[in-house]
């Protein structure tokens, strides 16, 4: 079982992508869907870490909270964004690599 400062962390790196997380009740049905924009910690609480998403004024318990996380293998497959067709493991690797190279040239 993860530590409270290990879940804040995972939760926290997700913060700047936009994460779409499904807010449940405790059987697990899905109440709201909406992008997560908050997370607090509390540890002088019993359930110390809590999040919010969109459209929810409330922060509630981490537990609730359920990401929609997409497989590796998608990143194989093309895809269309904005009008353009590409495999999404392909155009990371070649921007990465245009960055690599930029960044081999500031240090000559």
């Amino acid at each position: 079982m993860k530590t409270v400062e290990e879940k804040l962390k995972i939760w926290s790196n997700y913060l700047p992508y936009n994460l779409e997380t499904a807010y449940c009740d405790r059987f697990g049905d899905i109440l709201k869907v909406g992008m997560l924009n908050n997370i607090q910690y509390n540890e002088s609480e019993t359930h110390p870490l809590r999040l919010s998403i969109e459209g929810l004024y409330e922060l509630e318990h981490e537990w609730m909270f359920k990401p929609f996380l997409w497989s590796m293998d998608m990143l194989t497959k093309e895809i269309e964004h904005k009008g353009e067709r590409f495999i999404p493991l392909i155009k990371l690797y070649n921007e990465e690599v245009v960055l690599f190279n930029a960044r081999k040239e500031m240090l000559k």
